[in-house]
């Protein structure tokens, strides 16, 4: 058991269509010897990535350039962009993942995640992060004068516009963050949202400084996500749901460290919710939902812990909840909203009584006659739901780097039974 204080939600979720367009979760496995040749550990990873998409309905632009020009007056401006994987701190690659990403193209909608193996450190199993990002920016003058400025306003415009995604999701970062200045010109930022992440699996499970046999990693993690986790088993695709959460925003992302105040909260959907955010983060990840707290699975309507949070208990499978939606949204995602509560069930204590009567006359607004008597009598409601630099006179270069690595521990997640 978790040895935590729980946060729990009086609250049920009904049947609610699910009509909305999602988004595509798509997973890329870099060729480890384990989760991209075991078929079962890939399908429980692609489940999660599926499981993440069916929720999540925002609407992405696609990226179809990564070199961007612009010509105002005498100058040309181009811009050249990359996503990057690298510690933050050394500025080293991390793991497997791809150095770079030099021909980022992504359709519609889409995010990409890529899928490596390493061995982690203590008891995480599990680490997810965004790409971090690269830019330059030259300026060519035609026949030599002033640098003309609004070119490279202009450039960066365009770059933004693109990899901005119509607002699409949430923010991960921002290159020439602030107004940087080129020459006299002010550069303003170039917004990057989620678009590409990576997701790193444990195969040091004993922490042996040696990765672990095929036999040691069947022992450890239960991939198959159509059969109940066993009891001294760690769910794949429990992991993986979290971390590609992860990768794509929540706890790495500018968009969550404006909503996140120490243990706090400021999150709107997580407020109205809950009916307060205080200390709704764990004190010793911050990053993460605290630790045992509960709400209500999306896909079943049953109470579990939520998928967010910095914890996973051997023998348990976790879904993504009401509760973990609502900080999707809060940083920027659209999401399916479970309906709460049942028709009738007006107090929200889980049943229909005279209570919710009285209220309903107190307040007509709640709800309607129909609604109470449709369903008096009723119990718990079980339901599903659904840098720069100066060269020759007559050319100038800005480069900026952000990068997310290593060094952000997304998630420890601890085998404790």
């Amino acid at each position: 058991m978790k040895l935590f204080d729980r946060l729990t939600l009086a609250c049920l979720i009904v049947v609610t269509a699910n009509t909305a367009q999602a988004i595509n979760v798509e997973v890329e496995f870099l060729g480890d010897t384990f989760f991209s040749q075991n078929s079962e550990a890939t399908a429980a990873i692609e489940a999660a990535a599926q499981h993440v998409s069916d929720a999540i309905t925002s609407t992405l632009t696609e990226i179809d350039q990564v070199s961007f020009e612009a010509t105002v007056g005498n100058t040309t401006a181009t811009l050249d962009w990359d996503f990057t994987f690298r510690d933050r701190f050394t500025n080293e690659p991390i793991g497997n993942l791809p150095t770079e990403v030099s021909i980022p193209f992504l359709a519609a909608d889409t995010v990409k995640v890529f899928i490596d193996a390493q061995p982690l450190d203590g008891i995480s199993v599990g680490q997810g992060v965004p790409s971090g990002a690269s830019a330059s920016i030259n300026a060519s003058i035609l026949g030599g004068g002033p640098l003309n400025g609004g070119a490279i306003q202009a450039v960066a415009g365009v770059a933004d516009d693109e990899m901005n995604r119509s607002d699409g999701g949430a923010l991960i970062g921002q290159l020439f963050e602030g107004v940087d200045n080129l020459g006299g010109v002010d550069v303003n930022a170039i917004r990057f949202r989620s678009s590409f992440g990576g997701v790193a699996f444990d195969v040091d499970t004993n922490n042996d400084d040696q990765n672990d046999s095929t036999q040691q990693l069947l022992d450890f993690w239960h991939v198959d996500h159509n059969t109940p986790v066993a009891a001294n088993k760690i769910d794949l695709f429990s992991v993986a749901v979290n971390e590609i959460a992860t990768a794509i925003g929540f706890g790495t992302s500018d968009s969550f460290e404006t909503q996140a105040n120490g243990t706090d909260w400021l999150g709107s959907e997580v407020i109205e919710l809950l009916g307060s955010g205080e200390s709704v983060l764990d004190p010793s990840l911050p990053t993460r939902i605290l630790s045992g707290t509960q709400s209500i699975s999306i896909t079943d309507g049953s109470v579990q812990d939520v998928s967010l949070d910095g914890n996973i208990t051997t023998g348990v499978r976790e879904e993504l909840t009401a509760l973990d939606l609502a900080f999707l949204r809060d940083i920027g995602f659209d999401t399916i909203v479970p309906q709460i509560g049942q028709d009738g069930d007006f107090d929200l204590d889980t049943d229909v009584d005279g209570s919710d009567f009285l209220l309903l006359q107190r307040d007509p607004g709640v709800g309607t006659l129909a609604d109470w008597t449709g369903n008096y009598g009723a119990g718990t409601a079980s339901a599903g739901i659904v840098a720069s630099q100066v060269p020759e006179p007559t050319t100038l270069a800005l480069t900026a780097l952000m990068v997310l690595g290593a060094g952000v521990r997304a998630r420890s997640l601890s085998t404790n039974g």
